[in-house]
């Protein structure tokens, strides 16, 4: 059986990267998982190699655009599980931003757009969630973390390394939510990672519609609407003391599988991030 607490941390950090990336992208929850989604393809094939993975491990603003692996628009759709319509108007967003760039071979993330202020103010948060996570489990020996491991400080030689990691290990979250539960829109999935957060939190405690809101960043009747609808799908129960997911789907098979899969994936980061010298035991 998956450990709530690695689960939890694990909910809890891709929660955090997403409210950290809609405040670098304009606050909209498509365009940031749009932008995470570029960013994971354009460098992501850096990991595949772990010597290539120490080598590009620094956030390095002179990698240039030309070594990037572009990547067509209907493929961030499919792997985000969004509408073709829906994901070009989000990236002609991006890209009037600033944020993005489309040449013959398909869509980049710019290094100036890596170096910006507003990213590199994100960065600070997204590493300090990470190191957060990894002190969270690490006293608790979860997901193959040592009880004395930690994020190396200072994590700038490795942050280029940490942060790809990190954001593959989120949108695994956020595809398996998909795939395990078959929803169909990212807000669905958004709401539904904020109550499972918080149902394991509590230990199966309930919280308000409006809490939740305030929590995820979203418009409370966006919220109240998204939560009748998983009501009415049997999802979710509704008390005195505001919402939970209900124990029987909690410890259904399809709710159990993602669990599982949110722990092994949490492994699998923490497995390479220690490969490039981003976990570390401190020395004496």
């Amino acid at each position: 059986m998956p450990a709530p607490a690695a689960v939890r941390a694990s909910v809890h950090l891709t929660l955090a990267f997403i409210r950290i990336t809609r405040g670098c992208t304009g606050g909209d929850l498509v365009r940031a998982l749009i932008f995470a989604g570029l960013i994971d393809a354009n460098v992501g094939h850096l990991d595949d190699n772990p010597e290539t993975s120490r080598r590009a491990a620094a956030l390095d603003p002179d990698y240039p655009d030309s070594l990037r692996r572009p990547i067509r628009a209907q493929r961030i759709a499919e792997s985000l599980g969004l509408p073709r319509q829906t994901t070009r108007y989000k990236i002609n967003q991006l890209i009037q931003m600033g944020l993005a760039q489309e040449g013959p071979d398909g869509l980049i993330i710019p290094s100036a757009a890596l170096i910006s202020d507003s990213f590199l103010l994100g960065l600070v948060d997204y590493l300090a969630a990470l190191a957060a996570y990894v002190a969270e489990l690490a006293p608790l020996q979860a997901v193959g973390l040592a009880a004395d491991e930690r994020l190396v400080d200072p994590i700038w030689p490795v942050s280029g390394a940490a942060m790809r990691m990190a954001t593959r290990h989120v949108l695994r979250v956020v595809g398996e939510l998909r795939d395990l539960l078959g929803f169909e829109g990212l807000m669905e999935d958004y709401v539904l990672l904020g109550l499972l957060h918080e149902t394991i939190a509590a230990g199966g405690g309930q919280i308000t519609g409006v809490s939740l809101a305030e929590k995820l960043g979203v418009p409370r009747e966006t919220v109240r609407r998204h939560l009748a609808a998983l009501r009415a799908q049997g999802r979710l129960e509704a008390g005195a003391g505001g919402f939970s997911i209900t124990a029987s789907q909690l410890s259904s098979p399809p709710i159990q599988a993602l669990m599982g899969r949110i722990e092994g994936d949490g492994a699998r980061m923490v497995r390479r991030l220690r490969g490039v010298g981003a976990i570390v035991t401190p020395t004496a």
